[in-house]
């Protein structure tokens, strides 16, 4: 699935260092900002999906590292 397709509310996935993530999509950034410690880039061209994880954490991905749960 192209991740551009993705929206606030899906369930998505991605692989992850540990294997494959899961959680929710809270909103689409963008313009850059930060999730934690980590600093993200985005532009209205360019947008960053932030997922919250089962466990609390929060992310930042780009749309093709992402696919529907």
């Amino acid at each position: 699935m192209d991740g551009k397709n993705i929206k606030v509310g899906d369930r998505v996935k991605w692989e992850s260092g540990g294997g494959v993530a899961e959680g929710d999509v809270l909103r689409v950034a963008r313009v850059s900002g930060r999730v934690g410690d980590f600093v993200y880039q985005a532009a209205a061209d360019d947008p960053r999906y932030i997922i919250e994880t089962d466990t609390g954490k929060r992310a930042a991905h780009k749309p093709e590292t992402l696919t529907r749960a």
